[in-house]
């Protein structure tokens, strides 16, 4: 049985933060330039820099049902790139520190949302397949509520993270590419778009 890629009752927030380390970087975003990484280079970062999100696109959960505890874990099989924001109840100065202090500010998510959704259509250097905008769950290795059928949406791996980081409140584009054996999927790729009424 296929379950639901996407999370329900998901809303953009009024506003979302993206932070750089370089005032370069920081700029060409607010230019519309939105560089996007594939979701095993984001859990390289981490292992190289000894942080502590080391299990991207691992999924991790467990139910109690009928005197029995029960595990689970997702993985996502297809290509998938991602950015990530923070949400208006995250903890600015820890992000600063974080994630670098050139913060830009999104002053209509929606709006972005659509642009970034156009830009993903009609890029030509990967095969997209889909785009969603999911506010991450902190529930990675948590007790769960149990799911109809016991099947989670096979997208969970993909918004799904430990405790440790909810401070962060990510909103994290998703952009999943079709599974084409001889398709070239870089490690980065830069959607352009009209950043006309999205930043400051």
């Amino acid at each position: 049985m296929k379950t639901n890629f996407i999370k329900k009752n998901d809303m953009l927030p009024i506003s979302l933060c993206k932070n750089f380390t370089s005032a370069d970087d920081a700029q060409n975003f607010k230019r519309g330039h939105i560089l996007i990484r594939k979701i095993e280079y984001h859990k390289k970062w981490e292992r190289e820099n000894q942080r502590l999100d080391t299990s991207e696109n691992q999924a991790s959960y467990y139910y109690k049902t009928d005197n029995m505890t029960i595990n689970g874990g997702l993985t996502y099989i297809n290509p998938v790139y991602i950015l990530s924001t923070s949400g208006p109840d995250s903890d600015r100065a820890k992000c600063k520190t974080k994630f670098g202090g050139y913060e830009v500010r999104v002053i209509n998510p929606a709006l972005f949302k659509v642009m970034l959704q156009k830009a993903w259509e009609a890029n030509s250097l990967v095969p997209a397949f889909s785009f969603n905008v999911f506010q991450v769950e902190y529930s990675k290795g948590e007790l769960r509520e149990e799911p109809p059928y016991m099947l989670e949406p096979h997208g969970l791996s993909l918004y799904q993270k430990s405790k440790d980081h909810i401070d962060d409140d990510e909103y994290r584009f998703v952009f999943v590419c079709n599974m084409n054996p001889s398709a070239n999927y870089p490690d980065a790729l830069t959607l352009n778009i009209d950043s006309k009424d999205i930043f400051v």
